[in-house]
């Protein structure tokens, strides 16, 4: 079956922390039962029904609403966590500063208050309140490092070197280098640009290279008269994760001569660095949000944090608040290098609300805009032919080929969305020509030789070459459902009722819930003489939604059943059929 089976392109993740650093949260306790009574219980139930549908904002307004109408100790932890997550500031702060009073151990609370401090320049106050944080790997790691910015926010070097000394790091590596990459960021702060050099040679690891070391210990080589060690740094990174903007934007600085700009100036921006790492290496999928609590925090002390705006979008999209995620990256400041790859992301989140003329009028001013750039017309041309406007999808397709230019074996994969395209746009030579030069870019990807290779079955087309390739694809992936469907309905074409029947039954196994799949069994059941299994499988086909084409073309099967004679398909098994 020809089937998209790349997933859609996306804003790259830009995550501090790349390795095993496992972090488990242990702040809040799960709340008590709630309490009765109406106008309570319908707050409650209210939010908790928002937050099962992952609208945080709106849980956040109803537990606060519930609590208002009842100020026991129920909901202050869940109501604290989600007025965080969902980027209350000011309600968290007053919320924070309530339970201190009853609860002065409460690990989020005074993380909360600790930070609000730091953000006023409150260094002892911040301590304070961190030193009640104690008691988890992630409350003193986080702990640890605040502190230090504390210290040198104070300009005290010695406070802040002893600050990150004293966490413990466990055997773990991750943690030293995160360790020695905060002690060169505060020891550049502080103008110290050798000591900066020396701890962020502690923290960066060639072998597997993390943005935001590399952007720290290339700039400080720079600043020291290591131009040349800083641009082969910053190469390195390019040739690994090609086209990334902020190492392209510190490479032209390089270039020009001059030492790149960092964005870490102050103590709160330090903080916010902490914040935004441990909640990038957290994830999405962090215990009660503390991913995006994290994120939250960082953008407490740094409003405008680019990398934590979009890793906070990121997690919102992963649980589908599209929403919601396009407010938050509509906080990135346009003069960012990374606003052209958010406008495209924000893009993706309109057509995912089926917005998608929004998303395509932003698509083309921006592809207008930058004619030098070519990822928006491949996000162009992916939200069209989501939309089945194939051949104005593979007219974007055609503007990223020509941007692409000289063509390389990565860009086999706009060959094949162009090639996908035309044939669904009834253009096949056009649709053959791209999908063979994917396949000569990159020889024996399984989807090229899966979609090809289908094409040319449906079609009764060089048959025997087409099996050879759709085997080669399953070879390949196994357990594709799709894949597998074309190399039964290869089998089908050929007139191998049996084989075809084994195939495609391991295809519905893969997926069941297909409509096609399961119409293409019914068809192989019928001519392996299966007909009362065949009716069978064409009315589960019908019931699975199948499009307007699709569904008319099973109901008569249904009622009639396939003609005696399968035609010219049968006999191909006797040669190429090309």
């Amino acid at each position: 079956m020809r089937k998209s089976v790349l997933s859609r392109s996306a804003l790259a993740a830009f995550i501090f922390l790349a390795g095993p650093l496992t972090l488990h949260p242990a702040w809040a306790e799960e709340s008590a039962e709630p309490l009765v009574g109406r106008t309570f219980s319908g707050n409650y139930l209210a939010g908790r029904l928002a937050y099962s549908v992952n609208d945080t904002v709106a849980a956040a307004t109803f537990f606060r609403s519930a609590l208002s109408l009842d100020d026991g100790n129920a909901l202050y932890d869940e109501t604290l966590r989600l007025e965080i997550e969902a980027g209350h500031e000011n309600q968290a702060v007053q919320l924070a500063d309530r339970m201190i009073k009853t609860d002065q151990s409460n690990k989020l609370a005074r993380v909360i208050l600790a930070t609000r401090a730091l953000r006023s320049r409150q260094y002892a106050e911040a301590r304070k309140h961190l030193a009640e944080t104690a008691g988890t790997p992630l409350t003193d790691l986080t702990a640890g490092l605040i502190n230090a910015w504390t210290f040198a926010g104070a300009r005290d070097a010695k406070g802040a070197a002893s600050a990150i000394d004293a966490i413990a790091e466990n055997g773990s590596a991750e943690i030293a280098k995160l360790k020695a990459y905060h002690a060169g960021l505060i020891a550049e702060t502080l103008g110290d640009r050798q000591k900066a050099e020396a701890q962020y040679a502690k923290a960066y690891d060639p072998d597997n290279k993390v943005l935001r070391v590399t952007q720290a210990y290339a700039r400080v080589l720079m600043a020291n008269g290591k131009a040349d060690e800083a641009r082969k740094m910053l190469g390195e990174f390019n040739a690994a994760l090609p086209g990334h903007p902020l190492i392209e934007q510190e490479m032209a600085s390089i270039a020009e001569g001059r030492v790149p700009q960092g964005d870490i100036l102050t103590a709160q921006d330090g903080a916010a660095e902490v914040y935004y790492g441990l909640g990038a290496a957290l994830g999405q999928d962090a215990a009660d949000g503390f991913g995006t609590i994290y994120l939250q925090l960082a953008m407490m002390l740094k409003p405008e944090f680019p990398l934590a705006l979009i890793a906070l979008a990121n997690y919102i999209e992963g649980s589908g608040n599209y929403e919601r995620a396009i407010e938050v990256y509509d906080r990135v400041p346009p003069s960012s290098p990374l606003a052209y790859s958010v406008a495209i992301a924000r893009a993706r989140d309109l057509a995912d609300l089926d917005r998608t003329d929004e998303a395509v009028d932003a698509l083309k001013k921006l592809s207008a805009a930058e004619p030098a750039k070519r990822d928006a017309a491949v996000a162009l041309g992916d939200i069209l032919r989501d939309a089945e406007r194939f051949g104005e999808a593979a007219v974007a397709y055609s503007t990223a080929i020509d941007r692409a230019a000289p063509i390389d074996r990565s860009d086999w994969v706009l060959f094949y969305f162009r090639g996908m395209s035309y044939e669904r746009a009834k253009e096949w030579p056009k649709a053959e020509a791209d999908l063979q030069k994917a396949l000569e870019l990159e020889p024996d990807h399984p989807f090229v030789l899966n979609y090809l290779g289908y094409s040319w079955v449906d079609q009764g087309l060089h048959l025997d070459k087409a099996l050879k390739m759709i085997e080669k694809a399953v070879e390949l992936r196994p357990n594709d459902g799709y894949i597998v469907d074309s190399l039964g309905w290869a089998y089908y074409k050929l007139g191998r009722w049996e084989e075809a029947v084994t195939q495609l039954e391991r295809a519905v196994q893969l997926r069941p819930q297909d409509a096609i799949l399961n119409d293409h069994l019914g068809d192989a059941y019928w001519r392996a003489g299966r007909k009362f299994e065949a009716r069978f499988q064409w009315n589960h086909a019908r019931d699975l939604d199948p499009d307007a084409d699709t569904l008319a073309t099973i109901l008569k099967k249904i009622e009639s059943g396939l003609p005696d004679d399968p035609g010219a398909t049968r006999a191909a098994k006797n040669g190429d059929g090309g």
